[in-house]
């Protein structure tokens, strides 16, 4: 628990500090007054002033602030905020996302430049849906794909990317059947859902464990890296997703698995940690026991780590919005927000991962804050740029009391919104 809400703390820390200091660099340079630079909230513990700006160190190590002169009204000081023209002040206030969402992709490329990236290293199908072109272009389970559009694969990752990279136009597949080859055409269509394109395709993956979380069930079970299971409550397994159904059916229900270690027969009992999870557009509850299928690794290059964290970035950017799109238009369930304590489970769980699933989350986190922040609420920068965009139509600031009047609803709906994402993580906490 202190584990988690300590890796909780210091990645919402470091990803607010960094959006203030957006707004702070951005100000200096565009000659607003700063007036303050904090970091940590509360009282300070130490302060210097230069060059007019106070740059303090507060009691409270969570986040920060930067504090502007004449943030609502001119206080007879040279470079006041409110006295810039509304370009500079719209180029303050989109700085902070801005630098949450640069700090996202430069997580994102040190991840991968560092640990590099995992791919599933076999090119044979394991699951083809039913209706989707793989199946209209006649691709089965047990094709192995050894080249799409001319170009080698030499895992599956090669084959997502390709995918990704048609937009939809049609790709030739090269398989290997039985011994014969043969060449198929395939069109991706766009997967809603998903968030990119797909051919309705699934890789096949035995029952080998590649990583367990340390202190998950499966760990406290006995389960390590390289066992291969073979029975999941009394059914047998061969394919991951056969064993992914399993422990999904059983939250917090006791079970039975076995699994080879070296040859050796080994079984234990164990109970599925319950978690929400998104299921198509709805919540539902499964069963997790902390196991990840075996991943090769990839090394990357630095310009292809700032490749491949520049696809990571707008990945986890497109994804983000579109949820958030689909929760708009009621295509998804608001069950599925949460709060501080679901950003404080996923960080505890992604340090247990390690260091690589840590940062990452670090990077996603970042990217959320940069969405969440553009929101058009004044409490919030993208309620700000409402306001300058008013202003730039009207040809002069809004009243006092209007400014006044929209941060107050925009302060009750963001109240609201805390309370609902607060009780999402109760009803998650009680369904455990």
């Amino acid at each position: 628990m202190i584990l988690t809400i300590l890796a909780a703390a210091v990645a919402l820390s470091l990803s607010v500090l960094i959006h203030e200091f957006g707004h702070f660099l951005v100000g200096k340079l565009l000659g607003a007054r700063v007036l303050k630079f904090s970091i940590g909230l509360g009282p300070k513990m130490f302060a210097i002033t230069r060059n007019n700006t106070e740059y303090c160190l507060s009691w409270i190590p969570f986040g920060g602030y930067v504090k502007f002169a004449g943030m609502e009204e001119s206080e007879g000081i040279d470079n006041s905020f409110v006295d810039m023209g509304i370009w500079k002040r719209s180029l303050i206030m989109v700085s902070g996302p801005l630098f949450n969402l640069l700090f996202a992709f430069l997580i994102f490329c040190a991840v991968i430049y560092t640990f590099g990236i995992g791919v599933i290293k076999t090119t044979t199908v394991g699951k083809v849906y039913p209706d989707s072109p793989a199946a209209t272009a006649g691709i089965v389970i047990g094709d192995s794909v050894i080249s799409v559009s001319g170009e080698a694969v030499a895992h599956w990752g090669d084959i997502e990317k390709a995918v990704q990279e048609s937009k939809g136009r049609p790709l030739e597949l090269r398989v290997m059947r039985q011994g014969k080859k043969y060449l198929l055409r395939a069109a991706p269509v766009y997967n809603d859902t998903f968030g990119g394109w797909a051919l309705g395709l699934e890789p096949a993956i035995g029952t080998e464990v590649g990583d367990v979380m340390k202190e998950g069930p499966a760990y406290r079970a006995g389960l390590r890296p390289g066992d291969i299971l073979t029975s999941v409550d009394g059914k047998y397994v061969s394919r991951w997703d056969e064993m992914v159904v399993a422990i999904h059916a059983s939250p917090g229900k006791k079970i039975v698995i076995e699994w080879l270690r070296e040859g050796q027969e080994m079984s234990a009992e164990v109970v599925p940690k319950s978690q929400i999870i998104a299921s198509g557009n709805k919540a539902e509850k499964v069963g997790l026991i902390g196991i990840l299928m075996p991943f090769g690794r990839q090394r990357m290059s630095l310009v292809g780590s700032i490749v491949e964290g520049s696809f990571r970035t707008w990945f986890t950017l497109k994804r983000i919005a579109l949820f958030v799109f689909d929760l708009f238009t009621r295509r998804v369930s608001p069950s599925l927000i949460g709060g501080p304590a679901a950003i404080a489970q996923l960080a505890g769980e992604s340090l247990r991962w390690g260091p690589e699933f840590f940062f990452n989350f670090f990077g996603f986190l970042s990217v959320n804050l940069f969405i969440l922040n553009l929101f058009p609420l004044p409490p919030l920068d993208g309620g700000q740029l409402v306001f300058l965009a008013f202003e730039r139509v009207r040809r002069k600031p809004l009243s006092k009391v209007s400014r006044l009047i929209f941060a107050q609803v925009g302060f009750i709906l963001l109240v609201m919104a805390m309370i609902y994402v607060t009780f999402n993580d109760l009803m998650r906490w009680s369904a455990r």
